[in-house]
């Protein structure tokens, strides 16, 4: 298991700035909360059985993580690229990352759909265009049945990367079809290794560079039946805390129509 870098000399170098994640700035948890919620939704098992989706948000040990030695290395090439060095934007990424990264502990949002397909095709591999590719490891691709359905642009799903001050997600789906699989991203910035620059989304991977049978984090729940585990890492504390305290209004606003 690893994190990918793909160093090559054909690489552009790309910033923090991105702007699928940039579209939901001042609205980050209230876009969280209806994206991932509406990405459930749109899977259920049957048409008779309600979708739940369960949210927690605890503190995790860091050497949790996987691969966090890895994950600390990229953060230390991206501070020690040359071409980052009056980047604004990418200094104040490494900063958050490095001081989130520092602490015993890492604040963790999970939020895992029942009563759901999950997210089909981890077996396929990642050049099949299916729903687990669409979710962790495509931009721009939505794999859902219909262009006009809620989300079906595929930038939606970088919302999530937006409370995080690692820029890290971690995904777990578990079908009828696959079994359970996981993979994740670190979206923030590209770095240099000599003449090579690296691609600015880092994906956890396998050894055969696909997703990974099983889970990848011990944090006390364990998926064991179909549906979609995501897990937001290095949340920040602002967000945590809106995310307690407007949590249910934003469901109730996206969902119900509600005006509070």
């Amino acid at each position: 298991m690893n994190w990918t870098t793909n160093l090559s000399s054909e690489n552009a170098h790309e910033g923090s700035a991105n702007g699928d994640v940039e579209l939901f700035a001042g609205k980050e948890v209230n876009a969280t909360v209806r994206e991932v919620i509406q990405n459930s939704i749109d899977v259920p098992n049957d048409s008779k059985t309600p979708v739940i989706v369960e949210v927690d948000m605890y503190e995790e040990s860091i050497d949790k993580l996987p691969r966090i030695s890895q994950v600390k290395e990229i953060v230390d090439n991206i501070a020690n690229t040359e071409f980052w060095k009056n980047d604004q934007e990418v200094s104040k990424r490494v900063d958050l990352a490095k001081q989130t990264l520092d602490k015993d502990t890492v604040k963790i949002v999970r939020f895992s759909d029942f009563n759901t397909t999950g997210a089909k095709g981890a077996k396929q591999g990642h050049q099949a265009r299916t729903p687990f590719t669409a979710l962790t490891r495509a931009n721009y691709v939505s794999d859902k049945a219909s262009s006009s359905a809620s989300g079906s642009r595929g930038i939606g799903k970088n919302s999530v990367k937006g409370i995080s001050d690692l820029r890290m997600v971690l995904f777990t789906s578990q079908t009828k079809e696959d079994g359970k699989y996981s993979s994740g991203q670190i979206d923030l910035a590209t770095f240099a290794k000599g003449d090579k620059i690296s691609n600015r989304i880092n994906y956890l991977v396998g050894d055969d560079n696909e997703a990974i049978a099983g889970e990848v984090i011990d944090d006390k729940f364990t998926r064991n039946e179909n549906g979609t585990d995501l897990r937001i890492v290095g949340v920040n504390e602002d967000y945590g805390q809106e995310l307690c305290e407007f949590g249910l209004v934003y469901l109730l606003e996206n969902f119900f129509n509600f005006n509070l």
